[in-house]
């Protein structure tokens, strides 16, 4: 029997998934169903693959940069920073300015982060780095150095502020046996040596595409 193209199984899979939710009283939408090929390679034959998708949120593309993602939420973003000037042209004072920000624009930029800031290009962390920016230059309109209005407001880079995100929620994930992703999680034995500090101990990692993922960063944590 010839082997079947990557097309061929897919679509036997979608007919069963199709099958499974009728039987189920569910119907696929077929306006927001697309075939998404996350590869690193042109070696898997998929007709009409889509360039990327989004569930619940999230967009995904094919090579996993998430460089839509990332530009989605800074155009979100960016119309909360419409509402801080005008706030600021009412009076509100920075203090209150401030926690706009963290409760409203910088919420768009951690949303779903432990899945996807490690795997995103160098150039979407420095537009996500840029973002922050402007919003401290509308709360310390006065203050001309970005380091020292990150200093003045207590705000972390963008980077450390997703970092700590990450290590939250792997913390929580060690800490909870229920959890489904427990097993994955790895705690350091080493830790008496100096060169092998960190809390959790990463496995070894042959792909440069697995190391960006989110059981990797936890590597320094």
């Amino acid at each position: 029997m010839p082997i079947r193209s990557a097309s061929e199984n897919l679509a036997q899979g979608i007919a069963q998934a199709h099958q499974w939710s009728l039987s189920n009283n569910m119907f696929l939408n077929d306006s927001k169903t697309v075939i998404l090929n996350v590869a690193f390679s042109e070696r898997l034959s998929i007709n009409d693959p889509a360039d990327s998708a989004t569930f619940l949120g999230l967009t995904t593309d094919k090579t996993l940069t998430f460089s839509e993602h990332t530009t989605t939420g800074a155009s979100k973003r960016n119309s909360w920073l419409h509402l801080m000037r005008q706030l600021r042209q009412m009076g509100m004072n920075s203090e209150s300015l401030l926690t706009f920000y963290k409760t409203n624009a910088k919420a768009v930029t951690s949303y779903a982060a432990p899945a996807w800031f490690w795997f995103t290009i160098v150039n979407n962390k420095r537009k996500l780095e840029s973002i922050q920016r402007t919003p401290t230059r509308i709360i310390l309109p006065e203050t001309d150095s970005y380091t020292t209005r990150l200093n003045k407001l207590s705000l972390p880079t963008v980077s450390g502020f997703l970092f700590d995100v990450f290590a939250s929620h792997l913390s929580k994930i060690a800490e909870d046996p229920s959890h489904p992703l427990f097993n994955r999680v790895t705690f350091n034995t080493f830790r008496t040596s100096s060169r092998r500090a960190a809390k959790f101990y990463p496995g070894k990692c042959g792909m440069e595409t697995y190391s960006k993922t989110f059981f990797r960063f936890y590597e320094s944590f």
